[in-house]
């Protein structure tokens, strides 16, 4: 059986695991959370022999004829993917106030994949000198113009079936001093163990793309950036640490 190069460094990949379309996902009703029944639709999934990158090809062409939009950017995503309506945008804009406040009217924010907005009216109406929203997923998105010191792409990376394409994109937006705020969770290390059984692969949500740190610590080394980590799901991507974040970072993660 042929498998597909990675999507990383395009060396050869072996199959991992398969599952069910709607492998765990959910439909959020406030505090409760009910499993979706099984879908007609199987995913493969396969991983990289050399990085460990995981991803499945199944969408790549989704895009062209509109399935995305089909199956999963549908009216029923707001309710399956709990945190999209509010509460995620909620505690970013409240992360970026409380570590920026002292800068924050000379601050230019873009969240990266925002869906409807609301992450960026929130940092603007805190006072940021310009707060946008760009999604890659949104049909006729309009580029905004110019670079920004705050990247957010918040739960978008493993949306990419392009992931170095999306990294590209992302830097090409980043202030020659900025910051990129990633968060995506990473590979664990029970990974061959848990296999699709790990709660983020959920393909219903579009989750194509999984990332061991180092490979994406490499994906944005290319791109002369460094990277450090918050646990397994929180990464800040930079070129050279801004003087107005230096009271974020040790002299060990500094030097």
């Amino acid at each position: 059986m042929t498998t597909p190069a990675c999507k990383l460094c395009a060396a050869s990949s072996v199959f991992f695991d398969r599952c069910n379309f709607h492998n765990n996902a959910q439909v959020h009703l406030g505090y409760y959370h009910m499993p979706l029944p099984p879908h007609e639709l199987m995913v493969d999934y396969y991983r990289c022999t050399a990085c460990g990158f995981m991803f499945t090809p199944l969408m790549d062409e989704w895009g062209k004829d509109n399935i995305f939009a089909t199956l999963i950017y549908n009216k029923d995503y707001p309710r399956i993917d709990g945190t999209y309506n509010g509460a995620r945008a909620g505690r970013i804009c409240n992360l970026f106030y409380l570590a920026f406040h002292d800068y924050f009217k000379q601050l230019e924010f873009l969240d990266y994949g925002g869906g409807i907005g609301l992450q960026s009216a929130l940092v603007g109406a805190f006072g940021a000198k310009r707060s946008m929203t760009f999604d890659p997923f949104a049909q006729n998105a309009r580029r905004p113009d110019g670079q920004f010191h705050v990247i957010s792409c918040v739960e978008v990376l493993e949306h990419a079936i392009d992931p170095l394409a999306m990294v590209a994109d992302l830097v090409s937006f980043n202030h020659p001093d900025g910051l990129i705020f990633l968060t995506t969770e990473c590979l664990p290390d029970d990974i061959d163990v848990q296999k699709t059984k790990w709660w983020y692969v959920n393909p219903r949500v579009g989750h194509v793309s999984f990332f061991p740190k180092a490979a994406l610590e490499k994906a944005f080394a290319a791109h002369g950036y460094k990277m450090t980590h918050i646990a397994s799901h929180t990464h800040i991507a930079y070129k050279t640490w801004p003087i107005w974040a230096d009271h974020l970072i040790s002299e060990e993660d500094r030097s």
